[in-house]
C-alpha cells in the first residue's frame, strides 16, 4: 500500500509540476488575430456582423450548440446593440461598444463566471471602386480582420492557454469561413 501511495504522489506530484511549468512557459497576455478576403462589399459584410441575430449563420459557437437560447437588445450595427445567450458552450454576452458604419466594430464580451470581458473588435477595408460615390461599389472585395484581445491572463490560467488559444483560431478560422460563404451567396 505505501509502495502504490508513494507512486500515486510522485505521478500528481509530476503532473502539478508540468502544468506551472506550462503556466510559466504560458502567455501573460492573449490576442488573436484571424483575417480573410471576402468577394462582397463592405456594408453586406458588416450586416452580418453587426447584427448579432445573424450570427447563428456563420458563427462556430452557434452552430455547435443548435439548441442556445439568444435575446438581443439594442439597435443592430450600432453601440449598445447586445446579445445574451445561455448554451452548453458556455452562458455569456456580448455588446457592441463602438462601431464606425461598414469599417469597425469594437464589441465587449462577457462570459459567466468572469468579472472582466474580452475585448473584441472587427475592421472591414473595402477594396475596389465605385464608378460614383453615391453608388455602392460592385466587383468589391471586403478584407475581414477579427481579433480577440483577452488582456492579462492570471498565472494558475496560462497553462491552459496553449490548447484554448488553438481551439480559439479554428473557431475564428471557421466563422470567418463560414461568413465568407453567407456573404458571398
Amino acid at each position: 500500500m505505501k509502495k502504490f501511495l508513494k507512486v500515486v504522489g510522485i505521478i500528481v506530484g509530476s503532473l502539478i509540476l508540468l502544468y506551472i511549468i506550462a503556466c510559466l512557459a504560458g502567455p501573460s497576455e492573449m490576442k488573436v488575430t484571424r483575417s480573410i478576403s471576402i468577394n462582397a462589399p463592405a456594408n453586406e459584410v458588416f450586416v452580418q456582423v453587426g447584427d448579432f441575430s445573424n450570427w447563428s449563420k456563420w458563427s462556430m459557437w452557434s452552430q455547435r450548440d443548435k439548441n442556445m437560447q439568444s435575446t438581443f437588445a439594442g439597435e443592430p450595427m450600432m453601440a449598445h446593440h447586445k446579445w445574451t445567450w445561455k448554451s452548453t458552450e458556455g452562458n455569456g454576452s456580448q455588446k457592441i461598444i463602438s462601431s464606425t458604419l461598414n469599417k469597425e466594430i469594437n464589441s465587449e464580451l462577457l462570459f459567466e463566471g468572469f468579472s472582466d470581458p474580452n475585448k473584441s473588435q472587427f475592421v472591414f477595408n473595402e477594396v475596389g471602386s465605385s464608378p460614383n460615390d453615391s453608388l455602392p461599389c460592385v466587383n468589391c472585395t471586403t478584407e475581414v480582420s477579427w481579433t480577440m484581445d483577452m488582456g492579462k491572463i492570471p498565472f494558475m490560467f496560462r497553462g491552459m492557454m496553449f490548447m484554448f488559444q488553438g481551439s480559439l483560431i479554428e473557431d475564428f478560422e471557421g466563422g470567418l469561413s463560414n461568413l465568407k460563404k453567407v456573404c458571398e451567396n
